[in-house]
């Protein structure tokens, strides 16, 4: 197996995750583990579940468009990982890119015009951006640590993102063209999987910093971090509500991965999904 595409599976597992500003419609997308990888929607009201990638290969993180109709994905129907999009109603699902490296972790911009996701095209994991109709692709980074989990700000202005160049994982902002990346959360504990909240204001993440991965919020006002999970198992993926108010993540601790809702200072937790199956990087659907 390519070293890249180990480290690719390794953040697919659990150890890394990602990014959603996209607002909810009722219906909550996220990754199922069964016999392989793939992607589910879950209607809130009903509890109706339906497989909307249904392949025998590993289909994962999922993105949505800003109108809901068409999700971006990675999937390893090559030999490679690449992205796919899938239209929704006409159940249809096109390559967006083909490429022998890895690409992954896509972000659909709330612009709708753009698609970021990090790829080892150029040997290690950088973030690229191209347009949603597969053209003017991008190498956002140009930097020699591995970069991923790209999230955009709500007015399509900025970019979130995972690095390791500073040693250990970090959270950093950067221009949508790639210009000024600034480290936002600058602690040893690892900072990862980055979720900007609809209303702009604060920003999502999972962190290493108090024994084992949590929920943080960092206040782009005040620059401030606050700890909104605190439990013995693991707290990963968070995921905005539409009115900033809530947020979806995934926890071990009913002893396996499910999603969960809380509210934004990590009050009510209440488990959605509470079944035998292991689901990651849950987003609500426009």
């Amino acid at each position: 197996m390519k070293k890249g595409v180990l480290f690719f599976i390794l953040l697919a597992s659990g150890l890394l995750a990602g990014c959603a500003t996209q607002a909810g419609s009722g219906e909550i997308s996220y990754t199922v583990n069964v016999e392989n990888m793939e992607v589910y929607l879950l209607n809130a009201s009903t509890n109706k579940l339906l497989n909307l990638t249904n392949n025998p290969y590993d289909d994962w993180w999922a993105s949505w468009s800003p109108d809901g109709k068409r999700m971006v994905f990675s999937s390893a129907r090559t030999e490679s990982f690449d992205l796919y999009i899938l239209d929704v109603a006409r159940e249809e699902v096109a390559r967006l890119i083909d490429n022998p490296a890895d690409d992954g972790w896509p972000a659909w911009s709330p612009d709708g015009n753009s698609i970021a996701f990090s790829s080892n095209r150029e040997d290690n994991y950088e973030i690229f951006r191209v347009g949603s109709d597969g053209s003017d692709l991008i190498n956002l980074t140009r930097n020699i640590a591995n970069e991923g989990l790209p999230c955009w700000s709500p007015d399509s202005k900025k970019i979130a993102f995972s690095t390791d160049r500073d040693g250990n994982w970090e959270i950093y902002v950067m221009n949508a063209d790639g210009g000024s990346p600034t480290n936002i959360t600058n602690d040893p504990g690892g900072d990862v999987m980055p979720a900007w909240s609809p209303d702009g204001k604060k920003l999502a993440f999972s962190s290493g910093r108090d024994g084992d991965s949590e929920i943080y919020l960092y206040d782009f006002d005040t620059q401030q971090t606050t700890q909104v999970t605190q439990n013995d198992s693991a707290d990963e993926f968070p995921a905005w509500s539409p009115d900033s108010t809530s947020l979806l993540f995934v926890s071990q601790r009913d002893g396996k991965w499910d999603v969960y809702r809380m509210n934004a200072d990590g009050a009510d937790p209440i488990n959605l999904t509470n079944d035998d199956l292991q689901e990651w990087r849950p987003v609500w659907r426009p």
